[in-house]
């Protein structure tokens, strides 16, 4: 039977982690219904001696995710894997990457928020934060994205 481990989100951190816990249980629920010997865990009780064929997590955490990293490069299949949590924090980084992979974005671009003008937040554009969690501390920029309708259109 294949050993899984489910890890759910941490709840300190911002966002919904409730709505990730339930994918996760629902998750666990295909899996053991395909056969699968599952366990979830909080990120808390994760200690990384566990010996799974594979984890399946929606834990954000440096820790675990530095843990988790060193299981996958050991050959472990991590579903949510620490590269995808690490680029998911730096919205900057996620678009740039989205790009890359051919995923069809609204033009967006990071600007410094001293520099960003009433002009060009006008007409149905949203501005956000480019880094969204609390153990990044890389210097805040902040996406600038048009969208007229639900089509996109270059800023």
């Amino acid at each position: 039977m294949i050993k899984a481990i489910g890890i759910y989100r941490e709840f300190e951190l911002q966002g919904r982690p409730e709505k990730d816990r339930r994918i996760l249980d629902l998750t666990a629920e295909k899996l053991r219904k395909k056969g699968f010997d599952v366990l979830l865990k909080e990120p808390k009780d994760f200690s990384g001696q566990e010996c799974p064929d594979l984890i399946f997590t929606m834990a954000r955490g440096k820790k675990i995710n530095e843990i988790l990293a060193e299981k996958e490069k050991g050959g472990l299949f991590v579903i949510n894997p620490p590269q995808g949590i690490r680029i998911s924090f730096n919205r900057e980084l996620a678009y740039q990457k989205m790009k890359e992979f051919g995923v069809n974005i609204p033009e967006t671009r990071a600007a410094e928020i001293k520099n960003i003008k009433f002009s060009d937040i006008q007409n149905r554009s949203i501005l956000k934060a480019a880094v969204r969690h609390e153990f990044c501390f890389a210097k805040v920029k902040f996406l600038l994205t048009r969208c007229i309708g639900s089509l996109s259109a270059g800023i």
